[in-house]
Parts: C-alpha cells; sequence; structure tokens
C-alpha cells in the first residue's frame, strides 16, 4: 500500500521548484518506461506500477528493489494524466549536458520557449531528423515538466537538450554560422547548409530577441502563399528541418 508522503513527492514533482529540489522528475505510461529500461543515461529511482504490467515486464527491469506494485485507484492518485497508465517511474536529472560544436551541418536553438506542447514536439521533430542536440535558453519551458515530457513522446532520451545564455555560446564558437528565423527573411526553399550552422527558433509570440538577432549571420523565412497571419512555431520548425536536413 502506498503511503501518502510516497504519493506527495510523487504528485510534488510536478512543480519545477520541486523537480530541481530532488532532482528528479516522472515518466508516465508503457512506451516511455520501456525505453527507459533499455538506456544509461538516465537512472530510474523508483517505478509503481500494476499487476499486469509486472507480470509482463519484470524480467527488464535490472533492480527489482526500486519497483513497487500500486492498485488502480493509486495510480489514479499518482498521475498527473486524466487517464492514468498503467506505469510511473520516478527518475534522477542528470548533469545539464555539454554543449558541443554541431554533429551535422543543422543545431536547432530555441530562445525563450514556453509552451511544454511545442517544447516537446520539437524535441521529437529533432530525434526524426537525427538532430541529436538541442540548445535552449535558460528562460525556456523545463525539459522535464510532465507535459514536455509526455510531448517528446520519448525522444528525451535520444536527443540531447541544454540550457545556457544564448549570447554567451554564440559569441564563444565564432566559427558556427547562426541563422536566424523572421518573416522578412531570405526564402527558405532558396538555401542549403554547407557547414554547422546554429537555426534559431523564437518564442511563440515575440519571436526572437534583438540582442540574438544582432548576431546573426542570416535570417531565414518561411514563404507564405496564402493568408495566415503566422504558423505553429513545432510546425515552422518541421518545415525547416525538412528543408535543412
Amino acid at each position: 500500500m502506498l503511503s501518502k508522503s510516497t504519493i506527495k513527492f510523487v504528485k510534488s514533482l510536478q512543480l519545477k521548484k520541486n523537480r530541481i529540489k530532488e532532482s528528479s522528475f516522472v515518466v508516465e505510461g508503457d512506451k516511455m518506461v520501456n525505453e527507459l529500461l533499455q538506456q544509461n543515461r538516465y537512472q530510474i529511482r523508483q517505478i509503481f506500477a500494476l499487476e499486469s504490467w509486472i507480470g509482463k515486464h519484470l524480467t527488464k527491469i535490472k533492480d527489482s528493489s526500486c519497483l513497487q506494485q500500486v492498485t488502480s485507484k493509486e495510480m489514479d492518485r499518482l498521475s498527473s494524466l486524466r487517464s492514468h497508465r498503467s506505469v510511473i517511474a520516478v527518475v534522477s536529472i542528470p548533469e545539464n549536458p555539454r554543449t558541443v560544436l554541431p554533429n551535422s551541418h543543422l543545431c536547432l536553438v530555441l530562445d525563450h520557449i514556453q509552451d511544454p506542447g511545442n517544447l516537446g514536439t520539437i524535441i521529437r521533430l529533432a530525434d526524426w531528423f537525427n538532430i541529436q542536440q538541442v540548445i535552449c535558453s535558460e528562460d525556456c519551458v523545463d525539459l522535464y515538466n510532465p507535459k514536455v515530457i509526455q510531448a517528446t513522446m520519448g525522444s528525451f532520451l535520444r536527443v540531447s537538450v541544454r540550457y545556457e545564455s544564448l549570447i554567451h555560446l554564440f559569441k564563444s564558437q565564432s566559427d558556427v554560422k547562426i541563422w536566424v528565423t523572421s518573416l522578412k527573411g531570405e526564402p527558405l526553399r532558396e538555401l542549403s547548409l554547407y557547414q554547422p550552422t546554429y537555426v534559431v527558433i523564437g518564442n511563440e509570440g515575440h519571436g526572437i530577441r534583438d540582442d540574438i538577432t544582432a548576431l546573426a549571420h542570416k535570417s531565414i523565412s518561411i514563404e507564405k502563399f496564402g493568408k495566415a497571419e503566422s504558423l505553429n512555431v513545432a510546425m515552422a520548425t518541421s518545415i525547416i528541418c525538412y528543408a535543412l536536413s
């Protein structure tokens, strides 16, 4: 039987301040927990699962001491989702990964992205296009926000996400080109990448900050043929990744 303190602890990880304090976050659902069990970067602290899930996956768990069987009602109390899943894992947050030069021509940089669903979808896009590193400004939404983790559909396990000062990054890596997205930039379909390039995607409502734009080598845009005023930032990112990958 789950204690009240355990339920309180798991639920508390929905808040960033508690994730920082406990250096932990929550992963829910069969698919992502199964992928967690097959990787080495993230350390699983606890697994709470229904009997049906345990019967299918017990042999995959290296340390069964972290496993606790729960009832469906207890899972309802643990879960942050409207319809609970059959398994929840509490996972340790690793150190902020080291920023490295892009291993391919395209490296995504996100400036002040605030919507959890957008960040999670962009990480999933990066995984699709084999972009192994995404760099976020320090004021982007937290990677370990439960809504971000859910939106990645497990891609957070394969894409390195780092938070840092973009101004410091760009000034310290002068050998990497910086392209910023803009409504008035050069048409995307006329461009190709020939060297490592940071492609900066801006905030959903305000775009890219002026001090970052001032450091850019090129401004790029997605041509518009209809009357829509704007694109969702994740949708725009998918077009950019397809065109430049």
